[in-house]
């Protein structure tokens, strides 16, 4: 059990700085670096998120393989069919992790830090999904967005990633500063999304996590 607690604390500290590099670091690289940096960060996304989790290690680990193959096959052979399967993948393995993570989190009867970090985790899991959904849109529709620097080929999409992330982890914020806006109804519509879903991320986990902790409190109270 001991041991279980251990893998899972250091999977999701991992899981945090791998996430956390692709989102907060990588945008400081020149772009020349963007499309190998994103492809291995990646990667080892896939498989340190394997280790964060509590149940489904073999599912996951499958999935991870698939996302993984189809990752480094977009990048390699410039088709926007491979390009946008790639993207989704990613969107579904992503998708599922933060599921699963705020199950373990739903699960736990005291707040530690490895509950926080799945907290952390999640949230920006979520912001990195609206990303590649926004990435997805610009494959067939550049014109959806007002981006400064919109990709013009397919095999330039992977270098404005950063842009995507930008605009993504802005809007799911809610902050709203206005350079980049949504054109298209599909895009405005994703917006929404976005940004209700940031708000009811962080409303109802933060809710569950104070609540886990007053409980635990007072259960220490109530002993001592």
């Amino acid at each position: 059990m001991l041991a279980n607690k251990g893998r899972l604390a250091s999977g999701n500290f991992m899981l945090l700085i791998l996430v956390s590099v692709t989102v907060f670091v990588v945008p400081v690289f020149p772009i020349a670096y963007h499309k190998l940096l994103f492809n291995l960060l990646y990667t080892a996304i896939f498989f340190i998120a394997v280790f964060s989790l509590q149940k489904h290690r073999k599912m996951m680990l499958g999935l991870a393989v698939a996302a993984t193959v189809a990752e480094w096959l977009s990048a390699s052979i410039q088709m926007t069919a491979l390009n946008t399967a790639s993207r989704l993948l990613n969107i579904l393995f992503f998708m599922v992790v933060v599921f699963f993570l705020i199950v373990q989190i739903t699960l736990t009867q005291k707040v530690t830090a490895r509950v926080i970090m799945e907290a952390i985790n999640g949230y920006l899991l979520l912001g990195m999904v609206f990303a590649l959904a926004v990435a997805v849109i610009m494959n067939f529709r550049p014109e959806a967005y007002n981006f400064p620097t919109p990709a013009s080929r397919l095999d330039q999409s992977i270098y404005y990633f950063s842009d995507y992330l930008y605009y993504a982890f802005a809007t799911f914020a809610t902050v709203g500063y206005g350079d980049i806006v949504p054109l298209a109804p599909y895009a405005k519509s994703l917006a929404i999304l976005t940004g209700v879903t940031g708000q009811i991320y962080v409303a109802v986990i933060i809710a569950m996590l104070v609540g886990k902790f007053a409980a635990a409190s007072a259960v220490s109270d109530d002993s001592t």
